[in-house]
């Protein structure tokens, strides 16, 4: 199973929080400063400022994508911003209307968000529905979760059960237990980010990307 460090991005720096409570969310640090720290293999990106239409890190995710593998919410919101980047895009329902989702073109994921309900227009059996006729990998986006080290394994089963698409979970893994709980239960691949800032899960785990 594939595993991604998560970075949100706010005003060019590394910020973390607790629930979503994105106001709330402290420095770490810079980009570089975190890369040198942690290594990772893989990186999920949120670019904070993008999703909420107040500016870009775009350039400096491009140059990090440059050297790793990344992933990125940039918050789209029309099919026509999803572009040919050095990462893999990432179209969200917290501001993509996947009813349009057969308007883009190219390889993108796409994350299901969910802070305490679902964030989206449409079910989410209608989603899936949608999403079921596309070539993806779908994450499992619980943001209520995060900075919790309390994950939803529940959700993540029940997506995993409806979706013919491989499927991630990210949001409140606390440990390489629950890692393996994902795995087992057929996952993709997880996102983590304070369960290794806590120590609670190794950093070798986020530079070697995966766990068997």
């Amino acid at each position: 199973m594939r595993i991604y460090f998560a970075i949100d991005l706010s005003n060019g720096y590394v910020v973390r929080g607790k629930g979503g409570e994105r106001d709330r969310y402290k420095v770490v640090g810079s980009v570089w400063e975190v890369l040198e720290r942690f290594d990772p293999k893989r990186i999920y990106f949120a670019d904070l400022d993008r999703i909420e239409g107040r500016g870009s890190n775009l350039d400096l995710i491009e140059s990090v994508a440059k050297e790793r593998e990344v992933i990125a919410d940039l918050g789209f919101r029309d099919a026509n911003e999803v572009g040919d980047f050095n990462f893999t895009p990432i179209v969200a329902t917290e501001t993509f209307d996947l009813r349009r989702i057969v308007e883009v073109r190219g390889k993108f994921f796409v994350s299901l968000d969910f802070r305490g309900v679902f964030l989206s227009n449409l079910s989410l059996e209608s989603a899936l529905e949608i999403l079921n006729t596309l070539d993806t990998v779908v994450i499992v986006l619980t943001i209520d979760r995060v900075g919790t080290l309390k994950p939803n394994f529940e959700l993540v089963e029940k997506v995993i059960e409806m979706s013919e698409n491989p499927v991630m979970a990210g949001g409140g893994i606390s440990s390489v237990e629950d890692l393996e709980r994902f795995r087992e239960m057929g996952c993709y691949g997880a996102i983590v980010a304070t369960a290794v800032y806590e120590g609670r899960i190794p950093r070798e785990v986020v530079r070697r990307g995966f766990i068997r």
